[in-house]
């Protein structure tokens, strides 16, 4: 590769762009032999420090245009056209551009072995651990791959649960939550989880506990997928959907999907009837991809390695409800669990948790049913409501090889001093 030939030139090596593209070109360098001197940025940094490396305000570095100093600008095409421009302009001419398609092969070829010991607090998500013919959702992780990411987090982090999780102190530390409340959290995680002695908070979604219903995205893929009377086509919601071949049925799964996730409950129940009798999909509730029931929600709570929280009734995107539809998804999920449990409910997650799936009126809410902190996966707040949009790095690996590939590279990449 012309980048270890260029690296290997140089006495120094600087990388301009500390952001995702510049932690991948971080880790191939090292898996290949070739240290840093830092990361440097154009503007005043927001951290210190990225996988160990120093980063620096461009214009600071004194010896960044010495002739044996090697300059790696990573990015994607606009910023990295903007990084030369501004390094042409004060006086750099030997540096090096690495292009998306190097920096996706650079990603292929990494293993993420290296752990970087200044990644600050991590909280983990999972959703689902077992085996699927069929995850067009990207949600589940083999159970022995869960079992061992758990050891060699264990190994490796210190694991403190969800709920003990500092926001004052950025401490290295990492927890792990379960989003939904699959029945499998009872029947996989929680054997796995006791015999490798991790905590997990599991964040339970309430309105079908006791039945046998299956989520909305899942009865999605089952008229799709899932249905041997399936139609080649079908006129859904003022759009043609060609169903032949699987990745058209995968397709029309994911613009489905894209449509329902933006109303509120009732109105996307109405759609997924109508899909349904497009479809002649009989409806069948399958038993593995219920929620846990009260009785196992209980049971859960028991276990000393797991704390239970809330995940709202629906799983509905809480942007596109009213104030008054977000108050009640919110409270009335806690209130439920609480019931069962005979105890208080201190945490919740947000359903899918980006940044224009919860707001601040969301926020205002969760704070005003009596919750301690929330759980999202992007943050869009600081100062003090931090603790109520904690964000948390999302890993799927349903392969059945040990490879840990999966959660070191998220480990590494996703990297902040903040968290």
């Amino acid at each position: 590769m012309e980048l270890l030939n260029y690296c290997k030139e140089k006495r120094k090596i600087i990388i301009y762009g500390a952001g995702f593209f510049g932690k991948i070109v971080r880790c191939f360098l090292l898996e290949n032999g070739i240290d840093i001197s830092c990361f440097v940025v154009t503007e005043e940094p927001k951290e210190r420090e990225v996988l160990e490396a120093k980063v620096l305000e461009m214009e600071k570095v004194c010896d960044i245009a010495s002739a044996d100093t090697g300059i790696v600008i990573c990015g994607n095409h606009k910023i990295c056209n903007e990084m030369q421009a501004y390094a042409i302009s004060i006086g750099i001419r030997d540096y090096y551009v690495v292009s998306e398609s190097e920096i996706q092969s650079m990603d292929e070829k990494t293993d993420y072995n290296r752990r970087f010991h200044n990644n600050g607090r991590r909280i983990l998500l999972y959703h689902r651990v077992g085996v699927a013919d069929c995850d067009i959702w990207n949600m589940f992780t083999s159970p022995d791959n869960f079992k061992n990411h758990l050891q060699y987090l264990k190994k490796e982090y210190r694991i403190v649960k969800y709920e003990d999780i500092d926001i004052n102190n950025n401490r290295d530390e990492l927890a792990i939550t379960i989003d939904d409340g699959y029945v499998d959290s009872y029947t996989t995680i929680m054997p796995i989880v006791c015999e490798c002695e991790v905590p997990v908070t599991i964040f339970v979604s309430t309105g079908n506990i006791g039945t046998d219903k299956e989520f909305w995205w899942d009865t999605i893929e089952g008229t799709i997928i899932d249905n041997i009377s399936c139609p080649k086509e079908i006129y859904w919601d003022g759009e043609l959907l060609n169903l032949n071949s699987k990745e058209e049925r995968i397709n029309a799964c994911w613009k489905i999907w894209n449509k329902v996730f933006r109303v509120n409950d009732c109105q996307r129940t109405q759609m997924i009837d109508e899909l349904i009798s497009l479809t002649k999909y009989e409806k069948k509730n399958r038993p593995e991809y219920r929620t846990v029931n009260e009785r196992e929600l209980v049971e859960l709570d028991r276990c000393p390695w797991i704390t239970i929280g809330a995940h709202t009734v629906s799983h509905t995107r809480l942007t596109s409800l009213s104030d008054k539809e977000k108050n009640k998804e919110i409270l009335k999920s806690k209130e439920k669990i609480e019931s069962i449990l005979n105890h208080d409910i201190k945490s919740m997650s947000f359903p899918f948790g980006c940044r224009n799936d919860y707001d601040i009126v969301t926020i205002d809410a969760v704070r005003h049913a009596g919750y301690d902190r929330a759980a999202s996966v992007e943050s869009n707040f600081e100062d003090n409501t931090e603790r109520y949009n904690m964000p948390r790095l999302s890993i799927c690996d349903s392969s059945r090889n040990s490879n840990m590939r999966v959660l070191k590279r998220a480990l590494a990449l996703n990297s902040n001093s903040r968290w």
